[in-house]
């Protein structure tokens, strides 16, 4: 496997753990990336793990104010 190749594979592990943790029931909080990392590889691990959970959840989200 190349490195980009496994690179391509750690994104879509984070996204299906994200997906998967929506599912369950967890807060977006369990989110176990840091989306304000130091590495650039750190943050989008975390914006991959968030775009699974958004995919996934049902939770709606109330804009009124």
């Amino acid at each position: 496997m190349t490195t980009d190749a496994a690179g391509a594979v750690v994104m879509i592990r984070a996204l299906q753990a994200g997906r998967a943790a929506a599912e369950a029931g967890q807060p977006i909080t369990v989110c176990p990336h840091d989306p304000d990392a130091e590495r650039a590889h750190d943050r989008a691990l975390a914006r991959m793990w968030i775009r699974g959970y958004s995919k996934a959840s049902t939770a709606e989200v109330d804009y009124s104010g």
